[in-house]
């Protein structure tokens, strides 16, 4: 979950809404959109992960 990690704390951080303009580069936009497009990828994962990060 690194990954995912790293894709909320830049969103966050930076306040984006888009990972367009989030990412650096076009290839950076196209594995972000991977990742969040992976079947092994849930949102409810996401959350989990969030939460356990907020305590």
């Amino acid at each position: 979950m690194n990954r995912g990690n790293s894709i909320l704390n830049r969103l966050f951080s930076n306040g984006v809404h888009s990972i367009r303009r989030l990412a650096g580069s076009d290839s950076e936009a196209k594995a972000m959109y991977r990742f969040l497009q992976n079947d092994r990828v849930s949102e409810d994962d996401i959350i989990r992960n969030m939460s356990s990060n907020c305590v």
